[in-house]
């Protein structure tokens, strides 16, 4: 769940509006998805090298 949806739902399961603190938690997060995105993409990208090498770094015999 994104923190848009936390903030949302936390602020209706209490009957009110959300605060100040938490219009600026919202604020933050949509300021950062530019940078969000770009990592999911780079991950995407290097999915099977980032697989691949966990996979051999779990089965190697320890020293």
């Amino acid at each position: 769940m994104t923190v848009i949806s936390q903030v949302i739902l936390k602020a209706d399961d209490e009957l009110r509006y959300p605060s100040s603190g938490e219009l600026k938690n919202i604020k933050d997060f949509l300021q950062t998805g530019v940078q969000r995105t770009r990592i999911a993409s780079t991950l995407a990208e290097n999915e099977k090298k980032i697989v691949q090498e966990a996979t051999k770094q779990l089965w190697q015999k320890p020293s």
